[in-house]
């Protein structure tokens, strides 16, 4: 799990169109960091298992007390109570069996009140929250607005990019985030010493959750593909076409030892120093420490 977690920031660092991208094994884009962690079947797996509900509470179909919408708690309209209010109550029901335990809940403006913000603090627990300042009770003030939108800003900056149908990855995928950031801004208090950039924190984080982790590779037979990871030499190594001062035979195409088997050139490789042909032999070799030799 831990693992998973790591990638999952990893993903907020490194943006791709989509999940499988980040596997993919074309070059100019390969991120050969996440294969080497787990395999994309596996972290598509983790992703749609996970959920947060308590499976021991689930009753089955067919018996009593069985709730179609056991993992979600939805807001209907419904035996809302007078005195709380519908808001009030549906945080009231949900919050039941984790108050008095020091917990702190987060929640957007639809459901931020003092009523709400006072009675969990009489039971220990601590709330945050955006606020609507038009909410009957809500308090003027804008001391602390500039804050808020500088954490919005920041929590946004290197969140998991890709979109999810369930609503609760996507609650998951923004408390994550706010972790991180939380974490960032107390790290200096607890650790003294130059200031770390967010960036390089969140790789800190990346790095422990895999210390100790690593996939056993598995050689693939037959020849590598030149669209992973490794570049092709013809672009990292210096094999450029230059004019020759004599006419060399061409080391791909020409052989003497056959009639009318000879081709000349007026180019040869200015790092090998071998006659080549600009077209088509030139386009149908790779290049290696060796020397030079035939792929087509």
């Amino acid at each position: 799990m831990k693992a998973f977690l790591a990638l999952h920031l990893c993903m907020g660092l490194v943006e791709n169109a989509e999940i499988e991208d980040y596997w993919a094994e074309f070059w100019p884009t390969y991120t050969p960091g996440f294969g080497k962690v787990m395999s994309r079947n596996r972290f598509e797996i983790i992703l749609s298992f996970l959920h947060f509900a308590n499976n021991s509470e689930y009753v089955g179909r067919g018996q009593p007390g069985h709730d179609r919408l056991f993992k979600w708690s939805m807001y209907t309209g419904q035996n809302a109570d007078a005195d709380l209010g519908a808001t009030h109550l549906i945080v009231h029901q949900l919050m039941a069996q984790h108050t008095g335990k020091g917990h702190e809940v987060y929640m957007d403006s639809y459901y931020t009140s003092p009523a709400i913000a006072n009675e969990l603090a009489n039971n220990d627990t601590g709330m945050c929250g955006t606020v609507n300042c038009k909410r009957r009770g809500m308090p003027r003030y804008s001391t602390f607005m500039g804050e808020v939108d500088t954490a919005d800003q920041r929590m946004k900056t290197y969140l998991f990019p890709h979109c999810s149908r369930r609503w609760y990855n996507r609650i998951f995928n923004a408390i994550l985030s706010i972790c991180v950031m939380n974490s960032h801004i107390i790290y200096p208090k607890c650790a003294p010493g130059p200031h770390k950039p967010l960036k390089a924190f969140i790789q800190d984080i990346i790095t422990a959750l895999l210390e100790g982790y690593s996939k056993r590779e598995s050689k693939k037979p037959g020849r590598p593909s030149v669209e992973g990871g490794e570049m092709p030499q013809r672009l990292t190594e210096r094999h450029w076409l230059c004019v020759a001062d004599e006419r060399p035979d061409c080391v791909v195409c020409s052989d003497r030892t056959r009639s009318k088997g000879r081709r000349q050139t007026k180019y040869r490789c200015s790092q090998c120093g071998v006659g080549l042909r600009a077209v088509p032999c030139n386009e149908s070799c790779s290049f290696s420490a060796e020397g030079l030799r035939r792929t087509g």
